[in-house]
């Protein structure tokens, strides 16, 4: 499905970043236990009992793959996911990236 190139867990949260079939990394958090428990379970292809709710999320991680700049939020019982792909990793298009370098010469 996808190369998990980085994941982080905590008690409430977990992130990850995957790179899907497309040219760019596709990051995913997760906020709230039960929210972090499923991402880990999404990320570790431990589909079992939880298959409607990660073809969701597999339909956000495609269009993050396909396009940069997605964003998605999925509602969890105690709390949220989040998909996204970022333009260069940081989340700002490249426009502000460059305005804001020639800004702090």
């Amino acid at each position: 499905m996808f190369d998990v190139i980085h994941s982080y867990k905590s008690d409430h949260m977990f992130f990850g970043a995957v790179e899907p079939e497309g040219d760019h990394t596709v990051y995913l958090s997760a906020y709230g236990r039960l929210a972090s428990v499923l991402l880990e379970k999404y990320m570790g292809d431990q589909r079992e009992d939880n298959e409607e709710v990660f073809s969701k999320w597999d339909k956000s991680v495609q269009k993050a793959a396909s396009q940069i700049g997605f964003s998605a939020t999925h509602e969890i019982e105690d709390g949220h996911i989040y998909i996204n792909s970022f333009q260069n990793g940081i989340g700002m298009p490249e426009e502000e990236e460059t305005g804001a370098q020639k800004g702090g010469e």
